[in-house]
């Protein structure tokens, strides 16, 4: 089961989607894997070297957050087409 979710910022939607929407999955024999945008760009960022928290995130130039955002969002790309394809 894929879901995407979006929100604003500290509206705690990961916590929403690991509880209530992961029932919903397993009520219906699926399995739902969560995967965070934010968490995903600071894992880039930390590949690039660069320390940065949460907090400091939005706080980034405009052009670094565009291509931290860019390359989570290919990296979970990635992973969504690993999850379609199965074992």
């Amino acid at each position: 089961m894929i879901v995407f979710g979006t929100s604003v910022a500290g509206s705690n939607r990961a916590a929403f989607m690991e509880g209530k929407v992961a029932q919903m999955a397993a009520k219906n024999g699926k399995r739902l894997k969560t995967i965070n945008l934010v968490d995903v760009m600071l894992e880039c960022a930390s590949q690039l070297n660069r320390q940065i928290t949460p907090s400091t995130l939005l706080s980034l130039d405009k052009k670094v957050l565009n291509v931290l955002k860019k390359n989570a969002m290919r990296k979970i790309s990635e992973e969504v087409i690993k999850i379609q394809n199965g074992p």
